[in-house]
C-alpha cells in the first residue's frame, strides 16, 4: 500500500451550499477547497451584493456575515 495524499477538486454543488449557509451564520467561516468554476464566482458576487463580506485569499475563502439584505441592483446568477 502506498501512503500519500490525494487532492480532489472542490465540488460545485457543495461550494454553492456552503457559501450560502456561511453567509447567514453569525460567525466567520473559513472555507477551503472550493470550486473555482464560473457558477460559484456568480454565487459569490450575488452574496456580496446582498451584504455578505467574502474575502478570497490563495486557497481559502473567508465569509463574515450574519444576515443578507435586499440588493440595490439586479443579481446575475449565471447558471447557478
Amino acid at each position: 500500500m502506498i501512503n500519500g495524499e490525494i487532492y480532489i477538486r472542490g465540488d460545485k454543488s457543495i461550494s454553492h451550499r456552503i457559501l450560502m449557509l456561511s453567509s447567514i451564520i453569525s460567525n466567520t467561516v473559513i472555507i477551503s477547497n472550493i470550486s473555482k468554476c464560473q457558477d460559484v464566482k456568480s454565487t459569490i458576487d450575488c452574496l456580496e451584493k446582498c451584504g455578505a463580506s467574502i474575502m478570497i485569499s490563495n486557497s481559502n475563502i473567508c465569509v463574515n456575515s450574519s444576515k443578507l439584505i435586499n440588493p440595490n441592483e439586479e443579481l446575475d446568477c449565471g447558471n447557478s
